[in-house]
């Protein structure tokens, strides 16, 4: 069983962080590929790498340099363009994850199972835990 106080002895932890989150430009651009030529990029970024310094240099900067400006260029011959990103971000605002409902199955399912249990006076017995498997079941 899962939820909060359902059978288990695992307590939550709350922790709360004062920052804003941070959006990255980088992470709003998109690439489109959906008329990529993926045998024409492969070969355009292999040309590019085999006519270069690229298995000789040790400096992985130069080397860097080389293998992104072939992707770049491997990316405009096969038709895989990026999205440039907008200037502003939208959030997207958090939906509420506990609910009313939520909260009404939980009341139901501590109901279901408090007759089972017997700190609260109750009988361990199958029909209740089958009454409460059942209210579990229903609510999810």
């Amino acid at each position: 069983m899962t939820g909060l106080h359902l059978s288990s002895d695992h307590l939550p932890i709350h922790i709360k962080i004062r920052t804003e989150p941070m959006i990255s430009t980088a992470l709003s651009s998109t690439w489109n590929l959906k008329d990529a030529d993926w045998t024409i990029w492969n070969d355009g970024v292999n040309r590019i790498i085999n006519n270069s310094e690229y298995y000789t240099l040790e400096n992985t900067e130069a080397k860097y340099l080389i293998y992104y400006n072939a992707i770049m260029e491997a990316n405009k011959t096969s038709k895989i363009e990026i999205s440039k990103p907008t200037d502003e971000v939208k959030r997207e605002h958090a939906q509420p994850r506990w609910t009313v409902k939520c909260k009404k199955a939980v009341a139901q399912a501590r109901r279901a199972r408090n007759p089972c249990d017997p700190r609260k006076g109750g009988v361990k017995c199958q029909s209740n835990k089958d009454e409460e498997r059942k209210r579990e079941k229903t609510n999810n």
